[in-house]
């Protein structure tokens, strides 16, 4: 039901019980009730803003942003902005970066006047709404290099008087707006290793998302953050539960005690997960670190997932990134002749190829698992040539690794080491069968790979497909075995010759 009563203030916005309209109906309530209240006050164009980022749909967005409705709108806000105090700014901020999709010009022009009066009034700005505001602008795309290098002095500065929380909002403004500052990282790093005692629930897990998604190994800090996560289980909603997760094991600081931990803590999975997203997650996850799923676990969330994937598709269908997490665990689990995975398949290839790197990491798996181990579903052009462009990306980014630079050394000193009987001629970056490896010798086939961070998935899956249709031996190396094991060039020199005999015994 939708209600405009007529004793609402002026500034008021509609009242949406969400349950019982859809989300287009949100959408065009909330429209039509700036149509006919143009005069509202500033908190009714913010709650406005804030009924259309949370009742519209990515796949709407086109449709309502060139509504000429949402124009007269972000342009009321535009003309109003500047009256707005350093509150109101904040809150109007983080409602514009909840709508769905890249910004319009319409909403690009409200975002540049916010920074311009950020920059001009920024003493107004407290810790809370500097994180706020700064995270609200990255999400929007909004990177103006003043703002950037404002929002660094002022964290410097004050960086005591800021929650683990904001500090966390700060590194990943930064992170959207591909900005990496070596000072302000440690500085952060350093604030939250001596704050950890006091951390909340929700400290905890903002943390470990933003290592996650910045790919910081800080080993001290992430096993204290880890251990306290643990011991809390209890205190976390089932959505954080979910994110521990995923953030442990994106980091691949994820342990069989804490999965073990983190699913009881979860008990009924059809009453704590309670969307596709989440079961996804959780399935990826599990499948992702080698869990032993028993089949009755296996069967309940897959069958949990087809049954809300036929129910979503009544309301919109499921996030893209839902359908690829459970395509590929599906896949790593050697099921790619189900027939559930050939539709979730054929639904992803119908969507328009996305730009996200994890995304298409992902699909150029669940891609060669099809055709090499599936009934040969094969992907369209247009998906094929962003899996291209996607590997040709990886590539740029891992001849500048320096972890790379280090495993290449240590892979040359190997050269007429002794205990090898033979010389490696190792080539980088070399393509197989539709995959590219990190370091490969030709003679003998081996496939040498390292499991960073930055992976979205780990290697066993590709190592499968090279071991079983190209004949070759494959070695994965473990980052944090790397990083704890190899203090000096004559340890790693060790820890690879040990590696590469091994492997060359492969059969």
């Amino acid at each position: 039901m939708i209600v405009a009563s007529s004793s609402f203030r002026r500034g008021m916005c509609i009242v949406v019980t969400r349950g019982e309209v859809t989300r287009g109906e949100v959408v065009e309530a909330a429209l039509a009730y700036f149509n006919s209240h143009a005069d509202m006050d500033s908190s009714g164009l913010q709650a406005t803003v804030q009924e259309l980022g949370g009742g519209m749909r990515k796949t709407q967005a086109g449709e309502v942003y060139g509504d000429e409705r949402f124009k007269r709108l972000m342009a009321t806000v535009g003309a109003r902005i500047g009256d707005l105090d350093s509150g109101s700014l904040v809150e109007m901020a983080s409602a514009l970066s909840a709508l769905p999709g890249p910004s319009t010009p319409e909403v690009s022009e409200v975002c540049r006047k916010i920074t311009e009066i950020m920059v001009k009034r920024r003493d107004e700005f407290k810790p809370a709404g500097l994180a706020r505001i700064a995270l609200a602008l990255a999400c929007r795309g909004s990177r103006d290099p003043t703002l950037i290098e404002m929002v660094k002095e002022d964290t410097l500065s004050q960086i005591e008087e800021f929650s683990p929380s904001e500090l966390c909002c700060i590194l990943e403004a930064h992170r959207r707006w591909g900005v990496h500052d070596r000072e302000l990282t440690e500085n952060v790093v350093e604030r939250l290793t001596d704050e950890i005692d006091r951390f909340t629930a929700e400290d905890l897990v903002k943390t470990l998302e933003v290592f996650a998604s910045l790919g910081l190994a800080r080993g001290l800090l992430l096993r204290r953050v880890a251990a306290l996560s643990h011991d809390q289980l209890p205190q976390f909603t089932p959505i954080q539960l979910v994110e521990i997760l995923k953030s442990l094991s994106k980091l691949r600081f994820l342990s069989t005690v804490q999965i073990d931990g983190i699913m009881g803590a979860l008990g009924d999975l059809r009453e704590s997960l309670k969307t596709p997203r989440r079961v996804s997650e959780v399935v990826f996850v599990l499948v992702s670190n080698e869990y032993n799923i028993n089949e009755e676990l296996w069967l309940n969330l897959v069958s949990y997932y087809s049954e809300m994937r036929d129910k979503r598709g009544n309301y919109g269908g499921i996030q893209l990134s839902s359908l690829v997490d459970m395509a590929w665990s599906m896949c790593a689990c050697q099921a790619a002749q189900s027939d559930l995975l050939q539709d979730i398949a054929g639904e992803i290839y119908g969507c328009q190829p996305p730009r996200n790197r994890d995304i298409l990491a992902k699909m150029i798996e669940v891609d060669r698992a099809l055709v090499l181990e599936g009934k040969g579903v094969e992907a369209p052009e247009a998906w094929q040539l962003a899996f291209a462009e996607a590997q040709r990306m990886e590539i740029e980014r891992s001849e500048k690794s320096r972890l790379h630079f280090e495993v290449l050394d240590a892979l040359e000193a190997l050269k007429g080491a002794r205990g090898l009987d033979v010389r490696l001629n190792i080539v980088r970056n070399k393509k197989i069968g539709g995959y590219v490896v990190d370091f490969f010798d030709e003679e003998t086939k081996l496939v040498i790979e390292i499991d960073t961070l930055k992976k979205p998935t780990p290697l066993f899956m590709k190592h499968r497909h090279l071991r079983q249709h190209h004949n070759c031996k494959s070695i994965a190396i473990e980052y944090w075995t790397w990083r704890r094991r190899n203090r000096a060039p004559e340890d790693e020199c060790i820890f690879l010759r040990t590696l590469v005999k091994e492997a060359l015994l492969q059969q």
